[in-house]
């Protein structure tokens, strides 16, 4: 039997598995995808990546591609709760996460189908050096001192050959083996239900009546409470909770389908094509723990939501870099193994916020809101981390914070800020994302010095900038001026960032030695000692 050897196999070649090895290869590691299924997924499913996973993919200069083909969302969209398109509008639900929007993130919602989406990250990954296997079913796996040694079926030839990886992930969706194999258990947030839906095209512009609907919640009779929501053109998904056992498979005929759509259109003769059918489950649970020695979960296999929020994909996608950031740091020697301990401290607690929050949406959309709800950008935008790889100050213990009063605290991510470099305007969050980011007001330039000095001395990348005034003569300036107080330090401070754009450290302004403060902060958050990673990444 062969054996082909990686440094990181991932199972599961679904959005979280393909951005996985997407930011992996960008990072320089050469990564193994396996996905059983012998293409990329054809139903829409995740309906898009908000703000915050848009901002991961821009550094890498692949959000014109992603957008490519796809419909804007401009935030005039309606949510909306009726008996039937045609009859009685019980009450309107703002897309909320457009308020501000403009002022937090330099870019927005992408609206993009699952169906759409896995091929063009399948695309990006294998274009940046990984290898993606569709039609091969990972059988079995198990972990020693130095790796992970899975055996891996060919499902079109029928032969089995083995994986010898340092690290494997697994992003093989809730009802993967990975989590099962590992004995990591999950706590239930929220009942589960079988839910089924729909894919299908029709001419809904009469019932719309000129309103621009991108969600419908119906509640009159025959629609089974459905939810409507807008695909593309004139295509459709709609879906209902069942109330057939979860796992349990239900038979739904497409004459069925085509009478709860006419119902919930309110036009009895509708015409209507039924494209793609599927049953699911609609679960809130997070898991344990993220990760077991060198196995790692993420996306669904780590956390299931509904899909209230628009949470899921995005979710993943955080988890994605998170982890493939700290794997790489770690797998060129660059980083102690401990950083890697850091994945679940973070994750996984944004990971149950975040399943909470879109538990308490999907009651909200039929009963009145919850007091628990936090506001969408809040938990889009301003989650917290607290572990190792922070260097957290003094008495912050929240897992939150309201992004629209940004303070700079270590944790939390960096704020938007308009930022002028070489005659041309951009965001500070597209400097963050292939390494790290140092930065200094414009009486800091010794805090840059430093900066390229310890950068060489630990073997890292870091990109050091002053930020100003125009008439600071700053390497970037400070377009509106709302630099220092965003983050949170004077002239003369300095603001650490990581490579998935989160703060891990800040001096609010001047130290005596900033070369011994910046190295004492980078060996900490990189998991080292004295220059060196604690363990050695060929150990």
């Amino acid at each position: 039997m062969r054996t082909d050897v990686r440094p990181v196999l991932i199972v599961g070649g679904s959005v979280v598995g393909l951005t996985t090895a997407f930011f992996l290869a960008s990072y320089g590691i050469p990564t193994l995808v396996v996905e059983s299924h012998p293409a990329a997924g054809t139903h829409p499913r995740a309906r898009g990546l908000n703000p915050r996973s848009m901002e991961l993919f821009r550094p890498w200069d692949v959000e014109e591609t992603l957008r490519e083909g796809t419909p804007e969302i401009h935030g005039d969209e309606l949510i909306v709760q009726l008996t039937s398109l045609a009859g009685e509008e019980i009450r309107r639900m703002e897309l909320e996460s457009f308020t501000e929007l403009d002022r937090l993130s330099p870019t927005t919602w992408l609206s993009i189908g699952q169906d759409k989406l896995e091929p063009k990250l399948c695309e990006l990954a294998r274009e940046r050096g990984a290898e993606v296997r569709y039609g091969h079913r990972m059988l079995d796996c198990a972990q020693d001192d130095d790796g992970v040694s899975a055996t891996v079926l060919d499902r079109a030839s029928g032969a089995e050959y083995r994986v010898r990886a340092r690290y494997l992930v697994g992003a093989d969706g809730h009802r993967g083996q990975i989590r099962e194999l590992l004995g990591i258990g999950a706590t239930e947030v929220a009942e589960s239900n079988t839910a089924l839906s729909a894919l299908f095209r029709a001419d809904l512009s009469e019932v719309l009546a000129g309103r621009n609907i991108s969600i419908a919640i119906t509640v009159g009779p025959g629609t089974r409470n459905s939810v409507l929501t807008w695909v593309e053109d004139d295509m459709w998904m709609v879906g209902f909770r069942h109330d057939a056992e979860v796992g349990g498979e239900v038979e739904f005929t497409e004459e069925q389908w085509v009478e709860v759509i006419r119902a919930v259109a309110g036009d009895e003769s509708l015409a209507v094509e039924i494209t793609y059918t599927d049953q699911w489950e609609v679960g809130a649970r997070i898991a344990d723990t993220y990760q077991r020695g060198r196995i790692f979960l993420a996306g669904d296999s780590a956390h299931l939501m509904p899909p209230s929020g628009a949470f899921g994909a995005s979710t993943g996608t955080q988890d994605a870099q998170n982890l493939a950031w700290k794997l790489a740091m770690v797998l060129n020697g660059q980083a102690g193994t401990g950083l890697l301990d850091s994945y679940t401290a973070e994750r996984q607690p944004t990971g149950a916020l975040t399943v909470r929050q879109s538990a308490l949406r999907a009651r909200e959309r039929r009963q009145s809101a919850d007091t628990e709800r936090l506001p969408e950008n809040t938990v889009m935008l301003g989650y917290k981390y607290q572990s190792p790889a922070v260097l957290t100050e003094p008495g912050d213990t929240a897992g939150y914070a309201d992004p629209n009063t940004p303070t700079g605290l270590p944790g939390s991510r960096g704020p938007h800020v308009v930022v002028e470099t070489k005659g041309a305007q951009k965001s500070l969050l597209d400097l963050y994302g292939r390494g790290f980011v140092l930065l200094t007001g414009p009486d800091g330039t010794e805090w840059v010095k430093a900066g390229e000095a310890v950068a060489a001395e630990l073997g890292i990348d870091l990109a050091a900038w002053t930020v100003g005034p125009r008439e600071a003569s700053a390497d970037l300036v400070d377009v509106h001026g709302v630099w220092n107080e965003q983050y949170g330090v004077t002239n003369d401070g300095v603001v650490l960032l990581r490579p998935d754009g989160i703060i891990a450290w800040r001096s609010k302004s001047a130290a005596d030695d900033r070369e011994n403060e910046l190295r004492t902060a980078l060996e900490r958050i990189l998991s080292r000692r004295m220059g060196k990673p604690t363990t050695l990444a060929n150990s």
